[in-house]
This record gives structure tokens, sequence and C-alpha cells, in this order.
């Protein structure tokens, strides 16, 4: 029983080396990348979770713990570094058009809130572009960057 643990446990890491996060330019911005809606990343991280699952219901558990949740806190730092791409991304469409209006460079403090927001973010997408969905997810300046920013928006 010990083995058919390790085995899922194989297959759940295997997502890691497998799967890639879609993105795409936004029209001619230099490093600034649109996060694609991508409902098969989804259903796999579902299907990893469903995985674990079955690894915390067995009575074996206790021989594969640590790295069932450490693949778990994975898990969860990739779905919420995609629901703060995706607010962060949603907020910067709707606000980009209207800071490039001549009209808001009546609001220098929002505008300097905006700029910041969307200057940390460039950084943080020219880096995120070389690495792989682990590394990205493990990295603890892309959620920190996120948070921020969607704070600041």
């Amino acid at each position: 029983m010990q083995q058919e643990l390790i085995n899922i446990l194989k297959k759940v890491s295997a997502f890691w080396t497998s799967t890639v996060i879609a993105y795409e330019p936004y029209k001619d911005f230099k490093d600034f990348y649109l996060l694609l809606p991508n409902e098969e990343l989804y259903a796999k991280i579902e299907e990893g979770r469903v995985q674990l699952g079955l690894i915390y219901q067995s009575k074996y558990v206790e021989f594969v713990q640590v790295e069932a949740d450490r693949q778990t806190k994975l898990f969860n730092t990739l779905e919420e570094l995609l629901c703060e791409w995706f607010r962060y991304q949603r907020n910067w469409l709707y606000l980009e058009p209207l800071f490039c209006n001549s009209y808001f460079k009546g609001f220098p403090k929002e505008l300097k809130s905006f700029t910041t927001a969307d200057n940390n973010w460039r950084k943080v997408m020219k880096i995120s572009k070389e690495f792989s969905t682990k590394k990205w997810t493990e990295s603890e300046m892309a959620i920190t960057t996120l948070r921020a920013n969607n704070a600041t928006l």
C-alpha cells in the first residue's frame, strides 16, 4: 500500500513538469502578458487535489505526509497566484486606457500608484517567462508582488 501512495505522489509531482501556464503578449506592450483562460490547467489542478485526497484518506498517509503536504501547498499557491493574476489583469485592463488619457495626468497620486504597480508587474513578468510552473509557484516574489499590486490598484 505504501508503494501505491508513492506512485500516486509521483503522478501528482509530474504535474509540475508537464504543465505550462498559458499567456500571450498584450498588444505591443513590452513585457506585459495576459493570462489565458485555461480549463485544462484547472482540470489538472483538480485531478491533483483528488489524488492528494486519496493519499490523505489512507491509513498509511504518515509514510508520505511531508511530500503530500508540500504538494498540497504548491497547488494552493498556484490557485492563489492564478486568482491574483486574473484580478490584477482585470483591473489593469480597465485602468490602463484611463491613465494613458491626458485627463488623468491631473491625478498624480493615482497615476503614481498605477505606474508603480505596472512597473512592479512588468519586472515579475520578465522573470516569470523563464520560470517553469513549479518554480513560478514557489516564487515568493510573484505572489507578494501580485498581492501588493492588487492592494494598490
